[in-house]
Formats: structure tokens, C-alpha cells, sequence
């Protein structure tokens, strides 16, 4: 399921079954560029499709993150990344089963940044499937400190991060006897938690934050429980 365009999307298949990337023209395309998402102006070919599909695969370590990302990644569109080294991702809650990416194709640890952009999305978009229910912010008002923003943010962002961001952090330490492409892997993967766990650490104090839910509150607090 993806955007309707003006003139219908192009697509090209990357999963059986699954997902395809698609190219977006007119109004649904000037809505992300109004983001100020940088759309590719074609589609991806055959080489992206492989990172992806590898990408995925590396998925299949954490528990049931496979699924879910089959499940709610169906349509994912290219994005043009800031520059070599540098990931941008994007979901829009409206549209529930679409996510943006940058493809690193080329690029050193390609397949594992790629495969955290889609967990990233993944993520998010099931977290605003479950608040569609349930709740987990009962003042939207409400805000705080974003160690992924470096800003102030609703207390609502705050709370998808540490979702994904726990996410992440869990996939990644499935990965230890995954990794076979040697040491410079497994110290990236190392690092990459090592960030995850600095950033989740300031903000250690959400659960006690008023602005939740009683169901926002017991689930921040077991996503900020490590014993």
C-alpha cells in the first residue's frame, strides 16, 4: 500500500510478496518535499534492491522484527542523503505502511545502516498503530529534552525514540555472532550501542514524567529497564 499520486506510482518489486520501491509525482510528492525530504528523481535499480533485501536479512536476528517490518513496510521511497556517511530516514503516521529512506549503497557498513533505517521506521510507524488504541500521552502539550534532537520536543517524540531506539539497541546485540565480516563490524555494531545507550540515559526520568499515560508510564519505564 502506498501514496496515490496524480499520475500513479511506478514501481519496481525488492521483497516477494512485500515491499517495492515507488516513485511519487505531483501532489504526494510535493507534500514530503514540503519536509524538506530530498526525493530521488528515479527509481532505485537492481543494486539497491539487493542492499535492501540484504539489509532485511539481517533483521531476521532480532525477535520478530522480520515480520513486522513485512508487515509495515510496503512502499519505500528514496530519499538523497546529505552526503557519504550520512543516513536520513522518514514515516509519516497517515500513511502506515510507507517509509523514506537514503540507500548507503557503496557505502562502508551499507547493509547495517540501512537495515536500522527500516527498523527505525518500522518502529514508528507500529508504535503510532498501537497509540491509535491506546494512548501513551495524556498532555501533547507537554515537552522535553531530546537527546536525538538536541532540542526541546513534545514529550510524544520522546517517547517514539526510546521505543525505537530501544528497538535498535536490542537488534543490535543479536548481532554479535552475526557478524561475519570481521572486527571493523563488530566495533561499529559495539559503538553503535554504546551511542544508543548514552542517548536513552538522558532521558532516564521520562516515566516519571506526569504528561504520561498509566500505560505510557509502565511501558517507558520496562523500555528504560536494562537489568
Amino acid at each position: 500500500m502506498g501514496l496515490a499520486t496524480s499520475d500513479g506510482p511506478a514501481t519496481v518489486p525488492i521483497l516477494q510478496h512485500s515491499a517495492q520501491f515507488e516513485l511519487l509525482t505531483g501532489p504526494a510528492r510535493q507534500r514530503y518535499e514540503g519536509l524538506a525530504l530530498v526525493l530521488a528523481e528515479t527509481l532505485p535499480g537492481e543494486v539497491e534492491a539487493a542492499l535492501f533485501r540484504e539489509a532485511v536479512q539481517l533483521l531476521r536476528h532480532g525477535d520478530q522484527l522480520r515480520d513486522a517490518v513485512r508487515v509495515l513496510v510496503r512502499s519505500v521511497h528514496a530519499l538523497v542523503p546529505c552526503g557519504e556517511g550520512f543516513d536520513t530516514s522518514h514515516s509519516d503516521p497517515d500513511v502506515p505502511f510507507s517509509v523514506f529512506l537514503s540507500i548507503p549503497t557503496g557505502e562502508k557498513h551499507a547493509a547495517l545502516r540501512l537495515a536500522e533505517s527500516i527498523l527505525h521506521e518500522a518502529m514508528h510507524l507500529q508504535l503510532s498503530l498501537f497509540e491509535a488504541g491506546e494512548p501513551l500521552v495524556g498532555e501533547s502539550d507537554a515537552s522535553g529534552y531530546s537527546p536525538w534532537q538536541g532540542t526541546v520536543r513534545p514529550i510524544g517524540g520522546l517517547v517514539h525514540g526510546l521505543f525505537v531506539f530501544r528497538a535498535i539497541f536490542d537488534w543490535l546485540g543479536t548481532l554479535d555472532s552475526a557478524c561475519s565480516d570481521g572486527a571493523s563490524t563488530l566495533a561499529y555494531v559495539e559503538n553503535r550501542r554504546h551511542e544508543i545507550l548514552q542517548e536513552m540515559s538522558c532521558i532516564a526520568d521520562l516515566a516519571a514524567s506526569p504528561a504520561l499515560t498509566p500505560t505510557g508510564a509502565r511501558l517507558v519505564t520496562t523500555w528504560l529497564d536494562f537489568s
